[in-house]
């Protein structure tokens, strides 16, 4: 019978094997990006707390829009 700790281990190891550290900063920075946004539009929760895939989708949109429109 295989030993659950030994598994568990082999897992997490392939799990953090397939992650690239520049695309999971670069993730990590547009999500602070986007939270600091959200919070100069007053919406308090974070991301990870949205139900509905539809507003995030706006909210998202409303970023990006903003973006674009003060880089150019």
């Amino acid at each position: 019978m295989p030993n659950k700790i030994n598994e568990s281990n082999s897992v997490e190891f392939f799990k953090s094997f397939g992650q690239v550290k520049s695309t999971t900063s670069a993730t990590k920075n547009w999500i602070n990006r986007l939270e600091e946004f959200r919070k100069g539009k007053f919406i308090e929760e974070k991301i990870e707390q949205i139900d509905s895939i539809q507003e995030l989708d706006k909210q998202i949109a409303t970023y990006v829009a903003e973006m674009k429109q003060k880089n150019g």
